[in-house]
């Protein structure tokens, strides 16, 4: 009962606390969409105001800047999220971590209340109370993880347009970076997830003297292969003066044609695919359209 009522208690708190943090939250990104409307910024806030408006994110991102202020984590472990999730999955590192202690703490309350229930074992209880508080680390990893195989798919279904374009520009006579940002605003209503990563190219690009990194991180952030290809591309349009036109109109005709196999051969195992519902589902009709008068009369003669 004991149990029961801090749990109650704990999450009163939460609440009233969750409360306070949107409140402060929204005063002060209604202080910055005044002081940029004053200076008159051209700055597109509807996007990320819509996402930092919702009440998990806004309390997920008070706790992580709270935990990695007060080093309530391990360095090991922010230092961690930051090399590798981050980067990753392009999130803010202080959401990322109060999601992973969020989660935990969800979990680590679901298990005291029901472990007792399940098993009457202390030490099964303490090995399933760890359990859960280990999966609700993870969770927020497995959550991104999906989003980031959907963005991945969306990437690679897009590069065929984006090289299109990117083609018709460089024939043109645009140069790499002109041609780059001009794909990325095309493709920003076509696919916004490839326009994602070529406006990327092209920011890093204007920051970074060396274009060859930028041009090489287009390859290795994602691991597609056609961005990597395209990478490779560019490189050695780059090293070898090779122009740009005649480098992207191999690229393209080579990932064109590729395309095509890989239909033929999706076409190629649709029979395959397609014997065992038809094993499934139309031999036990035929066998009985056939076979049934003749076990009918077989039947009837027997009764005789």
């Amino acid at each position: 009962m004991n149990m029961y009522i801090f749990v109650v208690v704990f999450l009163v708190l939460i609440f009233i606390s969750v409360h306070n943090v949107c409140a402060n939250i929204k005063k002060r990104n209604n202080i910055k969409n005044r002081v940029l409307s004053f200076y008159r910024f051209d700055v597109d806030v509807s996007a990320s105001d819509s996402v930092k408006s919702g009440v998990i994110l806004n309390t997920f991102l008070f706790i992580g800047e709270y935990i990695i202020n007060f080093h309530l984590f391990p360095k090991d472990i922010i230092y961690g999220i930051k090399k590798k999730d981050i980067y990753k999955y392009d999130v803010d590192v202080r959401i990322l971590v109060g999601s992973k202690f969020g989660c935990s703490v969800s979990f680590f309350l679901f298990s005291l209340l029901f472990s007792q229930n399940i098993t009457s074992n202390y030490i099964f209880e303490k090995i399933f109370t760890a359990v859960f508080l280990w999966f609700g680390f993870i969770v927020p990893n497995i959550y991104l993880d999906q989003r980031y195989a959907i963005y991945l798919r969306s990437v690679e279904m897009g590069m065929g347009d984006a090289l299109d374009i990117f083609l018709v520009c460089a024939e043109s006579g645009l140069a790499m970076e002109p041609s780059m940002e001009r794909v990325s605003s095309e493709m920003k209503s076509l696919n916004p997830n490839v326009a994602k990563e070529f406006r990327k190219t092209v920011d890093e690009m204007r920051v970074n003297s060396d274009q060859m990194q930028a041009i090489e991180a287009l390859g290795k952030r994602t691991g597609i292969p056609a961005l990597e290809r395209l990478s490779a591309a560019l490189s050695q349009s780059l090293e070898t003066g090779t122009p740009l036109a005649s480098v992207l109109r191999i690229l393209v005709s080579e990932i064109r044609e590729e395309k095509l196999t890989n239909f033929e051969a999706r076409a190629a195992k649709l029979s395959v695919i397609l014997t065992f519902p038809m094993i499934i589902f139309l031999l036990p009709c035929m066998f009985i359209i056939v076979a049934g008068p003749a076990i009918v009369n077989v039947m009837s003669i027997l009764k005789k």
